[in-house]
């Protein structure tokens, strides 16, 4: 193809102009973001406010909690996020610049800032893109040779969201074949460095330093939510209809395949990694795909630009130019023309939470007190709802003043066939000892405050 202007800059004007505009058209944050939200509360009230996972890593809570102390609005948390997105964009381009050309860094950022995937997280405040803005910002100065920084900024994205460490063996890898014995020392040293306050806080608060990784282990293990375990099928199917041009990432890797120049690998390797990692959990949900989607891009569009360029005619290059936008576009646009109105209102769970005060709370999801300063003492769904959580919260039923569930929110493990009939005797014995201040039904919060004798 013949050599065009760059379209970068109204590409990412493009992009962050429609990103600032969903953001006036978001629906009530999800279960994992309050429990970022809730978690940035905890740490920096010292446990006073909001929830704890000790699986969940710490960093973006810690610079959620920052901003809410500093008296930030959900809304401006909504704009960090964002923020992250752009970066995204911003370093997707010039990763493909550096690594390939400025053609494929351009149209690689191009198909990521309208993946419709990308546009529905918007503004989310999720761990996946602060993360992978940071991994992305970590792959690009290590292809600059910046080795020890990049050892940094993979700590970090690590501490955002913990499968980030799948580039490090890529590092290491590349560092190999290169024969820089000495760069993967102190790139590992950096790196763990970085990490190692996480390390020590584990090992002082739970004498184990990797504990959250076990508990996280065991959750995936006793995963008990059967909607999300889904085939491979369903992320093939999912990343085909979040952008048609997709179909050249193959194209790409049979090229990278013929290529000499190790740093033009690293994207497909990356996306390699995380896709074999993601496709053998059993749970699967799109939103996992969002970190690794900048890497799939980068090597489709490289897929896209080889196949082209034999194009000498400019008149030809602009037409699979405007074509090829065209075609990024058209998913974008399905999305946007379904997007929901405005949704600002509260449940009554969190109503009642904002004017009522209990000295010890349980509850079955972080978003029933998203808008308080509530601590959550008790969490029904935490890690597992099992014969063994039934047990405890049976021993412990005298503690807590209020109680807000939704039975939907805590299914049984399926292995255990008496788990069903354990969990409603529980509920049994909550109406018995609480007053119910709302009768929902089924799937809905039920608010529970105990009697008075």
């Amino acid at each position: 193809m013949k050599q065009t202007k760059n379209l970068f800059p109204l590409v990412f004007i493009l992009a962050a102009v429609s990103r600032i505009l969903l953001l006036f058209h978001k629906t009530p944050l999800r279960w994992d973001s309050a429990v970022y939200i809730e978690m940035g509360k905890y740490i920096w009230s010292f446990g006073r406010s909001g929830l704890f996972e000790s699986l969940r890593p710490p960093l973006y809570p810690l610079l959620i909690g920052f901003f809410l102390k500093l008296g930030s609005s959900l809304f401006f948390l909504r704009i960090i996020d964002m923020l992250f997105a752009v970066g995204c964009i911003w370093l997707t381009y010039l990763l493909g610049k550096e690594i390939y050309n400025r053609k494929v860094g351009t149209l690689a950022a191009l198909l990521f800032s309208f993946s419709p995937l990308v546009l529905f997280w918007n503004g989310e405040i999720m761990s996946s893109i602060p993360s992978t803005f940071l991994a992305l910002l970590s792959v690009y100065l290590f292809v600059r040779k910046s080795y020890n920084s990049a050892g940094f900024f993979l700590g970090l994205s690590f501490l955002t969201r913990f499968p980030q460490l799948l580039i490090l063996p890529i590092f290491f890898v590349v560092l190999l074949l290169n024969k820089k014995i000495k760069k993967i020392f102190w790139l590992l040293m950096v790196f763990f460095l970085t990490i190692s306050p996480y390390l020590v806080f584990n090992t002082i608060r739970y004498k184990n330093p990797l504990e959250p990784f076990f508990v996280g282990d065991f959750v995936v293990k006793n995963d008990e939510i059967a909607w999300f375990h889904r085939s491979n099928s369903y992320y093939l199917s999912g990343l085909f209809n979040d952008n048609y041009l997709i179909l050249f990432f193959t194209i790409g890797l049979i090229i990278l395949i013929f290529s000499t120049e190790m740093k033009k690998k690293i994207p497909a390797a990356v996306a390699a990694l995380f896709i074999l990692y993601f496709f053998t959990h059993i749970h699967k949900e799109m939103r996992f795909m969002l970190v690794v989607l900048p890497y799939i891009y980068l090597v489709s569009a490289h897929g896209i630009i080889g196949m082209f360029s034999f194009v000498k005619n400019r008149k030809v290059s602009y037409f699979i130019w405007v074509t090829l936008v065209v075609v990024a576009l058209i998913p974008s646009y399905t999305y946007i023309r379904n997007i929901p109105p405005k949704d600002d209102s509260m449940t009554l769970a969190q109503v009642f939470l904002r004017e009522n005060s209990c000295s010890s709370l349980w509850i079955s999801n972080p978003v029933q007190i998203l808008y308080s300063s509530q601590k959550a003492d008790e969490l029904l769904y935490y890690p597992v709802f099992n014969l063994e959580k039934i047990t405890d919260l049976r021993k412990k039923l005298d503690i807590p003043d209020c109680i807000i569930l939704n039975e939907c929110d805590f299914p049984c493990i399926p292995e255990e066939n008496s788990c069903q009939d354990e969990k409603e005797m529980l509920i049994n014995s909550i109406e018995e000892s609480f007053n119910e201040r709302t009768a929902a039904g089924k799937c809905a919060d039920r608010i529970f405050t105990r009697k008075v004798i």
